[in-house]
């Protein structure tokens, strides 16, 4: 059986400049693509036992081979970002790559798929950056190992011919995903295809103070809707950290993580209070959250509130890195979910009954002026002007652009791409931000001639991202039933 793990070759075949063959290899193929969450925040613990990394798919990791696959996740960063490669681990989370390459690898053992020496050698003679008048040269490949990688030839090709069997899973994982002739058109439709609109916005927030929401109102509501009122478990934290623009202060992210390192071992001893003082950090607190909400300062984080909502009070995060800084949590205190009492709930019940009820008065607005179209036979300037609302214009947008003021706004596009130039959309338009009446400044067309000669460009882009959102699908299954169990302290592959 032929698996990753057979003994590595020295490629003699290669060194001794003796392959003559020379076909153009697509460089992106030897890259895994970004289907891992670089960058989310983990906490790991320590196994007692060094021998063991940890466990995947029910089956123990050896530390050794844990630590030759983090080296290989390393040489393909080296690979894919050159002398950029230490800038761009700062953003990355190494021990979560590591496993996930792990459970890539275990699949593609258990699937029998291998590359060949030959593979390996075709492979990199046909890299062109590589080639010195048209022909692979040995002293621009040790060049290359040494100055940019920083390894020698029997490692790379080693992760090279990893990477090259990932490549083979991708693809076999893939290969039943088909891109149509009929699809190809309506993407390109949707990139490329534009068109504008004049339209009226009548905002929510324009209503509310025209709104009245009375006691009863608040009593009646609270009365049948008091559980949609239910406030869910909720954390308040401390944390300190570093913000990486601290480096522009010349502190370097290493510096960063061994004074992290030092406060978080004196947080274990004398809490976070007086470690802040210390070390000249300050102290910040989060406030109230739940689980579903942003965390204050730092927005919506799903991965971390799962960390700190199984924290118990009073206890510690490990370093949580993300893309702005890296930092140390404490849980304060923590709140069960209740129902408000009454006293307490009028003032989100007020807001609710507000929102309503601006909302209920700007589409009577919006309808009443589309009636006045309709039926008094006014342009949309005259009908504007009538009801005092301001004419706005789009620049171009297709169907997959942001609209300026106006954001995705699917809703919009839907209207905008149906109607002919000139035309009124028939019904009022809901948005986020209030109600819309629009009328088209073009007809949308396909430029056929436009679309004949990118056809294939295009229908080849689309299949390759239409593969990797199904492997990206794919391997988030995979990663669920692999259930890792992590036992490798992170800071220790810093």
């Amino acid at each position: 059986m032929h698996s990753l793990a057979k003994e590595p070759v020295m490629l003699k075949l290669l060194r001794n400049k003796k392959v003559s063959k020379r076909i153009f290899y697509v460089l992106a193929a030897l890259i895994i693509p970004a289907f891992v969450v670089w960058g989310s925040a983990s906490v790991m613990r320590k196994d007692k036992s060094p021998n063991i990394a940890g466990q995947l798919f029910g089956e123990k990791v050896g530390f050794d081979q844990f630590r030759q696959t983090y080296q290989d996740w390393r040489i393909q960063l080296r690979y894919q970002y050159g002398d950029k490669a230490s800038e761009a681990a700062a953003f990355l989370n190494p021990l979560q790559a590591t496993w996930e390459r792990l459970i890539v690898l275990h699949e593609i053992k258990k699937r029998n798929i291998w590359v060949t020496d030959q593979e390996v050698v075709r492979n990199i003679t046909r890299l062109p950056f590589l080639q010195r008048n048209g022909r692979f040269d040995k002293q621009t490949y040790e060049l290359f190992l040494k100055y940019t990688l920083g390894v020698n030839a029997r490692q790379f090709e080693e992760t090279l011919r990893q990477n090259l069997a990932i490549a083979k899973f991708m693809a076999e994982v893939t290969k039943d995903i088909n891109v149509g002739e009929e699809e190809t058109r309506q993407e390109y439709e949707k990139e490329n295809v534009a068109t504008r609109v004049r339209y009226l916005l009548f905002p929510f927030d324009g209503f509310k103070d025209d709104v009245s929401v009375t006691e009863d109102d608040i009593k009646d509501f609270y009365g049948t809707s008091r559980e949609t009122l239910r406030v869910p478990p909720q954390i308040n934290t401390n944390y300190i950290g570093f913000e990486f623009e601290d480096e522009e202060a010349g502190r370097t992210r290493e510096e960063m993580q061994k004074t992290m390192q030092e406060a978080l071992q004196s947080a274990r001893r004398q809490g976070l209070k007086l470690t802040a003082q210390e070390l000249g950090f300050e102290l910040k607190e989060t406030g109230f959250f739940g689980f579903q909400d942003p965390i204050p300062d730092f927005g919506w984080l799903p991965q971390l509130s799962k960390i700190l909502f199984d924290l118990p009070v009073l206890s510690f995060s490990k370093i949580v890195q993300m893309d702005r800084g890296m930092y140390i949590f404490q849980i304060v205190e923590k709140k069960d979910a209740y129902i408000p009492d009454l006293k307490e709930a009028a003032g989100r019940v007020t807001e609710i009954l507000t929102e309503k009820k601006s909302k209920e008065m700007a589409r009577a607005k919006a309808e009443a002026v589309l009636e006045t179209i309709n039926t008094q036979g006014l342009s949309f300037e005259e009908a504007a002007a009538k009801a005092g609302a301001e004419v706005k214009e789009t620049d171009d947008f297709t169907r997959k652009a942001y609209v300026s003021e106006l954001g995705m706004a699917p809703a919009l596009k839907e209207a905008a791409f149906a109607l002919e130039e000139g035309s009124v959309a028939h019904e009022v338009i809901e948005l986020e931000q209030g109600f819309l009446l629009i009328q088209s400044l073009e007809t949308p067309k396909l430029d056929e001639e436009t679309f004949e000669k990118e056809k294939e460009a295009f229908g080849n882009k689309l299949l390759q991202d239409k593969r990797g959102a199904a492997f990206n699908e794919y391997f988030l299954a995979l990663r669920e039933r692999a259930r890792i169990v992590n036992y490798v302290d992170p800071d220790s592959l810093r």
